[in-house]
């Protein structure tokens, strides 16, 4: 085949290499990493990992709430909390906040918090799918006028929008948006360097197509025309070196020697073929090198479009 056509199956096999080797990776690191390690989106994957400790304020609501619940899950969090000697209960928030900046802990609280812990500090984040819901509400004396009024009030704060505005004042965080994180998954810049190694295999096959295929022309457009027999005397039967006629010159076929005449008659039809029918081997090896690029170009938009898809 042409050099061309080598040289796009060489970029191809390098590029199908480079996306099995940064896939088989990212997959020995995943299957190399605990499973305790994964991302932790309730209770019972908290309970489940053993890398992370957690706990909460010692006497807090959160943990009157683990002690009074009845619930098999919120008990077996209360348990694992007791079962690391008091490491996992802290004396006050800010004491909690600061241990969650300064090691891998996780602590349990009050929703407002927490959420007030995220706005002052980048490095937090409140995990949404890791909460109970519970009602709060203020408490008044039995058959108290303010009861009604109270709840009056809060209404038309929530309704008028006041409450979402001091939300806003107070909990808005100063940090940017980030990404959540996607473990396992193949980004386009996991596999950047295999698709400029492609394109650019791809761009220097192209240039070489063309190269071979001017190349080949000007050739075809150099070889001597043969038009008629070499006359008598004259050529490769005397041993000299006659010019050939330009003009067609017809021989009777009984006057043709008999093998050396058969020769000469070959080699006149095939100069006359090449001549109405050029080499088409170097057009063959641009065809060739196109269907390559499609079919690279194909499954580069199908590894994009899983890619994208992850």
């Amino acid at each position: 085949k042409a050099v061309s056509v080598r040289l796009v199956a060489t970029t191809w096999w390098v590029f199908a290499a480079l996306v099995l080797s940064v896939y088989a990776a990212s997959l020995s690191a995943l299957l190399r990493s605990p499973a305790e390690q994964g991302p932790v989106n309730s209770f019972e994957d908290l309970i489940g990992q053993k890398v992370m400790e957690f706990g909460t304020i010692n006497g807090s609501s959160t943990h009157q709430f683990f002690q009074s619940s009845k619930d098999p899950l919120h008990r077996m969090v209360l348990e694992r909390m007791e079962r690391q000697q008091g490491r996992a209960l802290v004396s006050s928030h800010e004491e909690g906040v600061e241990r969650v900046l300064s090691s891998n802990y996780a602590l349990i609280g009050e929703t407002v918090s927490l959420d007030l812990a995220v706005a002052r500090h980048c490095g937090l984040v409140r995990l949404p799918d890791v909460t109970v819901l519970r009602g709060l509400s203020l408490a008044t004396t039995k058959g108290s006028p303010w009861a009604e009024e109270l709840s009056v009030a809060l209404l038309q704060l929530a309704e008028s929008g006041v409450l979402e505005a001091l939300r806003h004042k107070w909990w808005e965080p100063s940090c940017a948006p980030q990404e959540p994180l996607r473990r396992g998954s193949l980004g386009p810049q996991s596999l950047g360097p295999a698709f400029l190694i492609l394109a650019a295999g791809l761009t220097l096959g192209l240039a070489v197509a063309v190269g071979e295929l001017a190349l080949k022309t000007c050739r075809v457009d150099a070889r001597p025309e043969v038009r008629g027999d070499l006359p008598p005397g004259a050529g490769a039967t005397q041993g000299g070196h006659g010019a050939r006629p330009r003009g067609p010159t017809t021989v009777p076929s009984a006057t043709r020697p008999g093998p050396l005449g058969s020769a000469g008659e070959r080699d006149r039809k095939t100069w006359d073929l090449e001549e109405e029918f050029p080499p088409r081997s170097s057009l063959s090896a641009l065809v060739s090198f196109i269907q390559s690029c499609l079919l690279s170009l194909c499954s580069v938009q199908s590894i994009l479009e899983s890619t994208i898809q992850q």
